[in-house]
């Protein structure tokens, strides 16, 4: 409920002490666990009074009608909605193989044919690195040409 770490149950301990004193801290604590006690006390008597009333009222049968109007499983009524998408996806790839391994029968003939059922995509060509100009070197005749003045 509250987040009191370590450190603040010390701050709380030492300012308890210089405020009440060492011989009246354990009376002090004494008490204040004896409210608390009575708190949570009251706290579980207003809960079951609470929940007592709500089987009283029906809410109990209003959720479990809830919980079961809400699980049913549409599947089983309407069925797969994506259903004629994979159909038509599973067409479309047996007529784009059936062509390709037809092809490849009548080239190679019958026993390969088995193996080439799909169509393999042509390999990108690696692609050469362009060569660079070289630099020119520093010397005397990569300068640019200086007038003279005299």
């Amino acid at each position: 409920m509250f987040d009191i770490g370590v450190t603040e149950l010390l701050v709380i301990a030492m300012v308890a002490i210089v405020v009440v004193g060492p011989r009246e801290l354990p009376r002090l604590l004494r008490t204040v666990g004896r409210m608390i006690s009575k708190a949570k006390g009251l706290a579980r008597e207003f809960q079951d009074q609470f929940e007592e009333a709500a089987k009283d009222a029906g809410v109990d049968d209003l959720r479990k009608d809830f919980d079961e109007i809400t699980d049913l499983d549409m599947a089983d009524e309407f069925g797969d909605p994506f259903e004629p998408i994979k159909k038509a996806g599973e067409d479309l790839k047996d007529a784009v193989d059936k062509p390709a391994a037809e092809k490849a029968a009548k080239k190679t003939g019958p026993k390969t044919a088995a193996k080439a059922k799909k169509p393999k995509s042509p390999k990108p060509k690696p692609r050469k690195p362009k060569a660079s100009k070289p630099k020119p070197k520093d010397s005397a005749d990569t300068r640019a040409p200086q007038s003279r003045a005299s």
